[in-house]
């Protein structure tokens, strides 16, 4: 990418360390003001994790480098299917033991919880500022 001519202007400025740490910048995410705490506080009481389209080594570092208390990583990478697709949630499900109405997923993103709504889980939206926003928000704030 930084080949391409768009980066043909600073791309010589920067080192290989300098090329590998701004790569890397999402591995090293501070996480919300709210977030640690809210998941402290729901891990006294549920099991919490993460399921993303990030790689795990992704998720680990992030969870690292932020303080996050996950108890379980899942990554589409494990299941060679990414969200939105069913079985990334179905997969994540099923290595918990539960059935989908015994899961809630938690999300800033619409299609998130669509796609686990459809599959009998309960949902949760979480409105970030800088995510994005969905007209049908009020719709899938708590679907049960």
């Amino acid at each position: 990418m930084l080949a391409s001519p768009e980066w043909s202007r600073i791309a010589p400025h920067w080192s290989e360390n300098e090329r590998d740490f701004l790569n890397l910048v999402w591995h090293r995410l501070r996480a919300w003001p709210d977030t640690v705490e809210g998941l402290r506080a729901l891990k006294e009481k549920y099991i919490i994790g993460t399921l993303s389209n990030g790689n795990v080594r992704l998720l680990v570092d992030m969870a690292k480098y932020a303080d996050l208390p996950w108890d379980v990583v899942f990554s589409g990478e494990l299941f060679q299917t990414y969200k939105p697709n069913p079985n990334a949630y179905l997969e994540a499900i099923r290595y918990l033991s539960l059935a989908p109405h015994e899961v809630a997923m938690v999300a800033a993103h619409a299609f998130d919880l669509r796609a686990a709504a459809k599959l009998g889980m309960r949902t949760l939206y979480v409105h970030r500022n800088q995510e994005e926003t969905d007209p049908d928000q009020e719709a899938i704030k708590t679907q049960r």
